[in-house]
Parts: structure tokens; C-alpha cells; sequence
């Protein structure tokens, strides 16, 4: 202090307040660079985790779409939509992007040159709806990364943004030798943090119909992958020929359009597909109408010539509708169940016909005014028709089955056997039995025992064929084992020339006498076949025309049942 008591050049405090000044702007240069630096590179870190996560986030709304789509019951899934960036004590995070959810305009979707065996809309013509795309668009503040994720009929798509799109997050509209597209109905369009996505079901089906493709079998799709991209998925199945996009606007690939078109042609020598068309809505629940209607014998024809039938309404996507209304009506004699059924869940409904004519009186079911075609079909009772397998009960001798068909197989299931004893004997004993064994021999036993037997003439177009069966029970167990007697088929013609004899399989013997059945036209179901007739101590072997079941020409087919020991029901497969 001067003398005269100035404080003037007291330089104490200085230091203290030059250090916090220091101090404050190291905490700030620090903060700013935390700021600047840590906060966008740790963000930066999460929102490349974010998108890293998509795929799963994506892949689960598509796993619950499917769900839906096999159950038609309702869902929803919760959709991240945006990184979630770490708290922080220090530092300010920016606000978190938000991501689009959205649905793109109507496309069609075409499917042509696909039958089922009932050929009452899936018939081959072209069949036309409409469908929406799914499209989530995340938003990022620090990564450069443009990329939007897909639901495109029932398949996840990533597009990358860079041109190249690839199905990253599951499914292939043909996987193998199975189509599975899942349409979209609704209009979406929200941005948020997060996305809660409700799926309603429209039309949906656990199960898949069998379909045969035709020479120009194909589908048609929107698409948002490129060219290439389809020609690697053609490349890897079988089951493709060919693949070809069509750009948004008509022209040919590159494209500029978000939502372009695929044409995926079908390979037509692939025997059958397993196939599905589904629809679920984004918005409201709703349900298809019922567009075809199809009929199938529920059993045999009764001892009263009655028989009862099972009708199913469809929509336009081949799958089943509940509380349809069907009209029923006759031609020829009997009696119906019911003038009009309704659908249950499954879409089904039961009625019956009582003291028909066999081969005469006709069924008909009949949904809204029967126009077009596939609204109407019809059965002839005991025999073939629109809508089903002929099938009945031969249980005695003189039956007579007209109409019966194209038939493609010969089942024999439900099978009853009987006592026999030296007083009936067997139809057929070793190597032919009574038609054509050996020196014309009768296999006759003294022992009672239990058999399942018949003979079935089969008259086709140009052919006359019979087809004799022969199981037996040696120690009436109820089952056909190694310790039984025999279990055989045999086939002649018109002269009673064998042309085949077979020894069954026990497997497909025990199936005859169960409700699953056996083909007598399957080779599988036999340990033994000849297709050549020996004589004598098996001199003189001569080969016969057929060689396989498929020489069999029975076309236009009727079937008359000349004997029958026990009784045994039999359906033929007309397709």
C-alpha cells in the first residue's frame, strides 16, 4: 500500500480470478468439443445400430403379417422408428428423427395359368386384385445412409438406396415349389418416433391349394427390386423359367419408378404348386365375399342310395367365407337334407340326398344367382362331377357305378372283412386264383379265417379292365401281418388275360382296412409286381402290352362291382 493508503498497486486477487477464467473456458472448450465431437460420434454409433436393427424390426411386422394372414386373427406390432440417443448430463442431443410409414399407391397383381383340381375359378384364366406396399423410411441427423425397408406381397425388401435391392428380411413369393403372396389393403401415412401397426385380417387361410400349371403359368407383381436382382432369385429356383421387369412408366429397365413390375413365368413342368393368395388390411377389419362354391362327396353311397355331400364357399383369393348362404336343388329321384345350408367357419357345409338314383339323380348347390359359372357346381350321386371324388360303398355283388370319370387313382379304404371258410372261397389263390391261376386251381382252405375281397369291372372308353383285391386274416387279428395268408391285386382284361399281379405291402393292406386308404394304381404299395404271365413251373414267360399303371387306359370309366366279400369303400380321382 502507498503511503498515502492507495490500494492501487495491491495485486492479490489476480491470480485467483485469472485461474477461474482459465478454468471456465477449459470446461467450455472441453464442453464445445464433447458438443461437437463425442455427442455426434456416439449418436452417430446408435444410429448406425438403429439401422443395423431395422432388419429384425422389419422382419417381426412381416413374421406378424404372415401370422395373420394364416390366422385371420387381428394383431398389432410396435415399430422402432427412430434411434433412441443416450441421456446425458452433459451435452444436448438433437431432436430424434422421425421415420415414414407409408403405403404407395393401388398396384395390380396378376396370376394366370394356374388350375385346381376343382376348376371352378381356378380354372387357368387370368385372375386380376389389387394390392398396397408397406414402405418404412428412416430418417437419420448424423450418418449418410439412405435406405427404406419394404413389406411387398408378404416379402421383406432392404433397398440400400444405391440401386441394388435384395430381400434381406425374409420370405420369396415362390420359395421352392410353394406361392405365398399376402395383398395389403389400406392407406397409411405417418411419421413418428415410433410406429404402432395394426393388421387386420380381409381374406386369410391356414392352408394351400394344390394347383397345376399350365404352358403360360405366370404372376405378375409390383416390385421395387432391379432387373438383376431378379435374375439371381430365377437363377436359384428350379421352379422359375424367367423373370422380366417392366419400369412404372411402360419402359424397360433401368428405372426411374419406385414401384415397378415383375413378371415371374412359372416352370409348367413342375407337377404341382402349393399355393396361397391372402389379404390383410392396415386399417379396419373387413371380410371378402363368397365368390365359387365347390362339392365333395362327405362318404360313400349308403345301402338306401343315399349319400351326403360337403359344400365350401371361397372368394376371390381361393380361401373359405363363413356364413355364406347355398341353395340346394335336385334332378332325378330322392330325397334332399335341406333346401339351403349355410357355411360354418371353415366355410363348409354338410347336407344330403336320400333314395337317389344311382348314377342319375343329380346335386346342385348354388350361391347369389348362380352366374357366372363358378358360382353354380353339381354332382351325380355315386359318380363323378363337378366339385369332387366319385366314391362308393361295394359291399355286394351287381353294383353298378356309371359316370365315375378320367380315373387317375383307385383307392380302397374303410375296409370290413368277413368270415370265410372252404364254403366261400378266395377270389384269388396263388398265382391267379380262380381267373387264370395255376391249372385254373381254386385256393380253398379248411380253416375259418377273415377276407376282404372283390372284383370291380371297370369299363373305360375303349377298355374293359378287372380289378380283383384279396385280403386275408389268417388269424383274425384285425391286421394284415407276416404271419397272414396273403394280401394281393391282380388286373386282366376283357379275355381274363392277366396283364398284372401284385402283392401289397401290409402298410398299405392296413390302410385298405383303415379311413386313409390305399391306391391299387401306386407302385409303393407293393413288395411284388409282375407284368409278364408264365405258364407252367414258370415256362414260357411273355411279356403283356402294359408295363406300368400309366398304360392303363381308363378314361370315361364305369364301374361294376361283379363280387364282394366284406365291404370296402372306393374312390377313384377323375382329374
Amino acid at each position: 500500500m502507498r503511503g498515502d493508503g492507495s490500494f492501487v498497486d495491491d495485486q492479490r486477487g489476480v491470480s485467483a480470478v485469472l485461474g477461474f477464467v482459465l478454468m471456465f473456458a477449459l470446461v467450455m472448450t472441453t464442453f464445445a468439443i464433447y458438443q461437437s465431437d463425442v455427442v455426434p460420434h456416439q449418436n452417430a454409433e446408435v444410429e448406425s445400430s438403429y439401422s443395423q436393427s431395422l432388419d429384425g424390426e422389419v422382419s417381426e411386422l412381416r413374421s406378424t403379417t404372415m401370422d395373420v394372414a394364416a390366422s385371420g386373427a387381428s394383431a398389432s406390432e410396435t415399430v422402432q422408428g427412430a434411434p433412441d440417443y443416450p441421456d446425458r448430463a452433459l451435452g444436448i442431443n438433437a431432436p430424434p428423427p422421425k421415420s415414414r410409414l407409408s403405403t404407395t399407391a393401388e398396384h395390380e397383381v396378376s396370376i394366370a395359368g394356374l388350375e385346381t383340381s376343382y376348376e371352378q375359378y381356378w380354372n387357368g384364366t387370368d385372375r386380376t386384385f389389387e394390392t398396397r406396399l408397406l414402405a418404412l423410411e428412416p430418417s437419420y441427423n448424423y450418418i449418410r445412409t439412405e435406405e427404406t425397408y419394404y413389406l411387398a406381397n408378404g416379402v421383406g425388401v432392404h433397398e440400400s438406396g444405391n440401386g441394388s435391392y435384395a430381400s434381406s428380411v425374409g420370405g420369396e413369393v415362390v420359395d421352392g415349389d410353394q406361392i405365398d403372396i399376402v395383398l395389403f389393403d389400406g392407406d397409411v401415412d405417418q411419421q413418428a418416433s415410433v410406429h404402432d401397426v395394426s393388421l387386420e385380417p380381409v381374406s386369410t387361410n391356414s392352408e394351400y391349394h394344390s394347383v397345376t400349371p399350365e404352358d403360360d403359368a405366370s404372376i405378375e407383381l409390383p416390385t421395387v427390386r432391379s432387373e438383376s436382382a431378379w435374375d439371381e432369385i430365377a437363377a436359384e429356383n428350379p421352379n422359375i423359367n424367367d423373370t422380366e421387369v417392366t419400369c412404372g412408366d411402360g419402359s424397360d429397365p433401368p428405372c426411374d419408378a419406385r414401384v415397378n413390375t415383375v413378371e415371374i413365368e412359372l416352370n409348367e413342368s413342375v407337377e404341382s404348386y402349393d399355393f396361397r393368395v391372402t389379404k390383410v388390411s392396415l386399417e379396419e377389419p373387413s371380410s371378402a365375399d363368397g365368390t365359387y362354391v365347390t362339392m365333395r362327396p362327405a362318404g360313400g353311397v349308403t345301402a338306401s342310395n343315399g349319400q351326403t355331400f360337403t359344400v365350401t364357399v371361397r372368394d376371390e383369393y381361393g380361401n373359405p367365407v363363413s356364413g355364406a348362404s347355398i341353395s340346394l336343388n335336385r334332378t332325378g329321384p330322392g330325397v334332399l337334407t335341406a333346401s339351403s345350408v349355410t357355411t360354418d367357419d371353415s366355410g363348409e357345409a354338410i347336407f344330403g340326398v336320400k333314395h337317389a338314383e344311382i348314377g342319375v339323380t343329380q346335386v346342385t348347390a348354388k350361391i347369389d344367382d348362380g352366374t357366372p359359372d363358378y358360382e353354380t357346381t353339381s354332382r351325380v350321386v355315386g359318380g363323378a362331377g363337378a366339385g369332387g371324388t366319385p366314391t362308393f360303398a361295394a359291399y355286394t355283388s351287381g353294383q353298378y357305378r356309371p359316370g365315375m370319370g378320367d380315373i387317375e387313382s383307385l383307392t380302397l379304404l374303410e375296409g370290413q372283412m368277413v368270415p370265410n371258410s372252404e364254403e366261400k372261397c378266395l377270389l384269388l389263390g396263388d398265382g391267379g386264383g380262380l381267373l387264370g391261376g395255376l391249372l385254373g386251381a381254386i385256393n380253398c382252405v379248411d380253416d375259418d379265417f377273415l377276407t376282404l375281397q372283390g372284383s370291380l369291372r371297370i369299363q373305360a372308353d375303349s377298355q374293359q379292365y378287372t380289378f380283383k383285391y384279396q385280403l386275408v386274416d389268417d388269424d383274425r387279428n384285425g391286421n394284415i401281418d407276416s404271419s397272414d395268408d396273403s394280401a394281393v391285386v391282380e388286373v386282366t382284361d376283357r379275355d381274363g388275360n392277366r396283364l398284372f399281379w401284385g402283392e401289397l405291402t401290409n402298410g398299405a393292406a392296413n390302410r385298405i382296412l383303415s379311413d386313409s386308404g390305399a391306391d391299387l394304381l401306386e407302385p409303393s404299395n407293393y413288395d411284388d409286381e409282375e407284368w409278364e404271365f408264365c405258364g407252367v413251373f414258370g415256362l414260357s414267360c411273355a411279356p403283356r402290352d402294359h408295363t406300368d399303371f400309366d398304360d392303363f387306359d381308363l378314361d370315361d370309366s364305369d364301374v361294376f362291382v361283379e363280387e364282394a366279400s366284406g365291404r370296402v369303400t372306393v374312390t377313384v380321382d377323375d382329374n
